[in-house]
């Protein structure tokens, strides 16, 4: 009876880092986005943690130009949103504000992968480090793979990877168009 007992604290305690996990892989995700949307601008960001666009619920945190809203269910912290003004930004920046946050996650990734196999350290720090890894490799899966989700109010938002490769197909019509024009003359 008391093995049953450990091993339902054991999935308890690993669901409850994984989540811990999940949240600070999201929000380091984000701010990767806003960060370098408000560097390119100096205009406003705003992140969510666990809605897309929903401020309903949420605790807030304002810093400067940065807007955070996290919801108050720790349930919910599976997704994020970035919303940043796009106008100042050229193609290229746009680009860079775009894959920031994947950047970010892959960074997350190599620096838990890192730990758990290049050094001998305890095993839950090891274990830690091993959830932090699988979670910035969904992380990656979910935001590079070419999709749109829809916003609480019936919007629509492109993945990070569909923002990509439209931005990426953008630049090289713009680059062609300025080809053209260039033997025009």
């Amino acid at each position: 009876m008391s093995l049953d007992l450990f091993t339902y604290l054991m999935f308890a305690c690993f669901f409850l880092l994984f989540f811990i996990a999940r949240f600070f892989t999201i929000m380091i995700h984000e701010l990767g986005h806003a960060l370098t949307a408000i560097k390119f601008t100096k205009q406003y960001a705003i992140v969510y943690i666990g809605s897309y666009e929903d401020a309903s619920g949420c605790i807030q945190i304002n810093k400067g130009l940065l807007e955070i809203n996290i919801k108050k269910n720790p349930l919910t912290w599976v997704k994020g949103l970035c919303i940043a003004s796009e106008d100042d930004m050229t193609l290229k920046q746009r680009l860079i504000q775009v894959l920031a946050g994947p950047l970010s996650s892959f960074v997350i990734a190599i620096v838990a992968a890192v730990i758990v196999f290049a050094f001998d350290m305890h095993g839950s720090i090891k274990l830690m480090m091993a959830i932090f890894l699988l979670s910035a490799m969904i992380d990656l899966l979910i935001n590079l793979r070419p999709s749109t989700f829809r916003t609480y109010n019936y919007g629509m938002v492109d993945s990070d990877g569909r923002q990509a490769l439209e931005l990426i197909r953008d630049w090289y019509r713009e680059r062609e168009i300025l080809k053209g024009r260039g033997r025009r003359r």
